[in-house]
């Protein structure tokens, strides 16, 4: 019989497992949503760094990082859950 100060070890594991999950997908997603941010600002020329990136005043890339953000908010969204 287990002692009733020490957690039973199945939830124990279980409680970590949700803290690595949730700060694996926080950590991503918040990744992803500053690459977005970056491409969709090199995309649309509002953000010429490195000067010779080809991605400078690409619309496509502009696109790019507006999915790549929307996946971003998605894994933090997933996170917080």
């Amino acid at each position: 019989m287990l002692h009733p100060a020490i957690p039973h070890a199945p939830f124990f594991f279980e409680s970590w497992y949700n803290v690595g999950r949730t700060v694996t997908l926080s950590i991503i997603g918040f990744v992803a949503l500053v690459i977005g941010l970056l491409w969709i600002g090199q995309g649309t020329g509002a953000i010429a760094w490195p000067r010779s990136s080809f991605m400078i005043n690409q619309l496509q890339w502009a696109g790019y990082g507006a999915v790549l953000g929307a996946i971003g908010l998605m894994l933090i969204w997933q996170g917080k859950r």
